[in-house]
């Protein structure tokens, strides 16, 4: 009751002697009501709003952990190369739900076969694994799958449930930093089973609006599959990649049923 008390009388000390300060405190309390507003609305229904606060906190960690990326595994010198990969990224992008975001794609200096889909829209993908693909469907269907995870917000869902909506809120300095740290753990441990089929389901589905045969990654990991093992009896599925997604062999039971 005291402190009730004394918020009314602070407020009424405000309306007679600080007037001029009133309008910026109504606007500050009014977009942080937005916020939350929007933020409860995201979390809810699981899709995005008009000027999304995770959006905004997706750009944010996006540009920190691409930076930390290239620092490891620098972009490679490859005109040619990155200009195929570009032009299907862009195929792929155009027919995307996400239309707001700026998407690139870029090739690193990795020794193994990777991909990596980084919050905000950048898609990274080494030589190796872009050499593991023997047609541009295949490759389409490695881009789209980690397009579909941008597209489908996996990331940002899973950031979401584990910080509370009002630091959420808070989406500068510490707390942005605070959210890329989330993020790149997440990303190194890879994503849900359930994230991994539904980016290869709706990575097809993705491939077919742009133009590309939907097959194309089943025919991929099919291919791996059958192949010898590598080097020192390594297999496919040991591979840093592919260690991380579902069996290779209940990826292409899934997208054949798609088909």
């Amino acid at each position: 009751m005291i402190i009730k008390l004394l918020i009314l009388f602070l407020v009424i000390a405000a309306l007679f002697y600080f007037p001029q300060y009133l309008p910026r405190l109504f606007r500050f309390l009014g977009a942080r009501t937005g916020q939350a507003g929007r933020l409860g609305k995201e979390l809810l229904t699981g899709a995005e709003v008009p000027d999304s606060v995770l959006a905004e906190i997706e750009t944010g960690t996006g540009k920190i952990l691409l930076d930390k990326a290239l620092a490891n595994h620098p972009e490679l010198p490859s005109p040619d190369q990155a200009d195929e990969v570009k032009k299907l990224g862009a195929r792929l992008a155009a027919k995307a739900t996400r239309q707001q975001l700026p998407f690139r794609f870029i090739i690193i200096d990795d020794p193994a076969p990777n991909a990596c889909a980084i919050p905000g829209g950048s898609i990274l993908i080494s030589q190796p694994l872009i050499e593991l693909c023997s047609c541009e469907n295949e490759l389409a269907g490695v881009l789209a799958h980690e397009i579909q995870h941008i597209d489908r917000r996996h990331a940002l869902n899973t950031l979401a449930k584990n910080f509370a909506a009002k630091r959420l809120l808070n989406i500068a300095g510490p707390m942005l930093r605070k959210a890329a740290e989330t993020l790149e753990v997440h990303i190194d441990r890879g994503y849900h089973q359930d994230q991994e089929f539904e980016a290869d389901i709706e990575g097809a589905r993705l491939a077919k609006r742009a133009g590309f045969d939907p097959a194309g990654l089943a025919n991929l990991l099919e291919k791996l599959r059958m192949l010898e093992p590598l080097e020192n009896s390594l297999r496919i599925e040991e591979l840093p990649y592919f260690s991380t997604h579902p069996p290779i062999q209940e990826r292409v039971r899934r997208l054949r049923k798609l088909a």
